[in-house]
Order: C-alpha cells, then structure tokens, then sequence
C-alpha cells in the first residue's frame, strides 16, 4: 500500500515540558503539497592542488559548517476552517502575540523549541544556540502517515516568519500557506511525541 495524503496528520509542538506540555496543534492534510528535505547537507569538499596541478600532493579540505547549520525550508497549506482552532493556528504562524515569555495562545503559553537539539558537526553533537532575538519563537513539527507501518517524521526548531506565511482567498475556500525555516535536528519516530492538544485547552 503506498502513502496518500488521505492518511497523513501534522502537529506542531511548542517547547513545553513537564505535565504541562508539549502543547501541539493538529493540521488534517488538505492539499498534497507538504514539502521539506529529509536531512541538513554536508561542508563543501574544496580542493588543494600544486599551483593548479593535480598530483599526488592534491588533497581536499572541509569548507565552511554553513551547510550544516543554515536553515532549511518547510512548506504545507491548509484550508481555513470557521472555528477556534483556526485562531490558534494562525497566532502560531504570524507571530502577533509574542511576549516576553513565549507566545500565549488561548489560555496557554506556548515556549520556543529554538537551541533544544543538537546537530552532528564534525561527528559530534553540537547544541544549536538561542536567536538573537529572543521575541522569535521555533516549534517542532512532526507528520505521521497512517498505513500498516506507520511512517513519522520529526523536524526540530521550525521558525514561521510572519511576513512569508499567507492567506489567499478563493471560491472554494480560504488558503493558509506556510513557509518555515528548520533549524534543528531531524528523523524518524516511532509515535507521535505525547503532548496536550490546543484543541482542548481552555479558550
């Protein structure tokens, strides 16, 4: 049996931990157009040569860890619906309820994800660091197709930019379109990540 889009979920978690959290929020697929890379890339290979010629004193060097450690891009949409839930997802998504402490959200506080996990550098573990703007919150997104064998992805520390998620009108309905930058670690899971639905948080 191959995956559909009929059988695929999307959460997005916040950084909660504890009896609290993590609070997530369920996005049901929509359009079949969820897009991310499986994995962060690799340093460059630059080659050394002797004045331009390739013998044997060539020898490649790593270039910079920028690859590594750039942001990644992550795109989904959805179709609006005419309830509370949709309230809550588009303060996730905007950014227009930051405060100092996180991003509220209904009666909850959602915290970032940002600096929580650790990318391999060089065949260790490096922590990733807190943005400079601490007003910028990143979530975790995890999307699961349903089948005999389950298939679950995770990607850590996913930043929305306000000015890059949009909304676009149509006869059939209203469009959400996401773009998110990924920052962090990634892989599969087993389970979805046990947390506390924003679906029944208290409004």
């Amino acid at each position: 049996m191959i995956f559909t889009s009929k059988n695929g979920e999307l959460r997005i978690y916040d950084g909660n931990s504890g009896g609290s959290g993590p609070y997530y929020l369920k996005v049901l697929f929509t359009n079949a157009d969820l897009n991310f890379p499986l994995n962060r890339g690799k340093p460059e290979e630059i080659l050394t040569m002797d004045r331009g010629n390739m013998d044997s004193n060539a020898s490649y060097h790593q270039g910079s860890d920028e690859p590594i450690v750039a942001p990644l891009p992550v795109k989904f949409s959805g179709i609006l619906e005419d309830t509370v839930f949709t309230h809550r997802l588009i303060r996730i998504l905007s950014g227009a309820t930051i405060v100092s402490s996180g991003t509220t959200t209904a009666s909850c506080t959602l915290t970032t994800t940002k600096a929580s996990t650790a990318l391999t550098v060089g065949g260790a573990a490096v922590m990733t660091k807190a943005f400079a703007d601490s007003s910028k919150t990143a979530y975790n997104l995890e999307i699961k197709y349903d089948g005999a064998t389950d298939f679950i992805y995770q990607l850590n520390e996913i930043y929305f930019p306000p000015d890059q998620q949009t909304i676009t009108e149509g006869e059939d309905g209203v469009t959400l379109d996401a773009n998110g930058l990924w920052y962090g670690s990634g892989g599969t899971l087993s389970a979805f990540t046990t947390g506390k639905s924003l679906a029944t948080a208290a409004a």
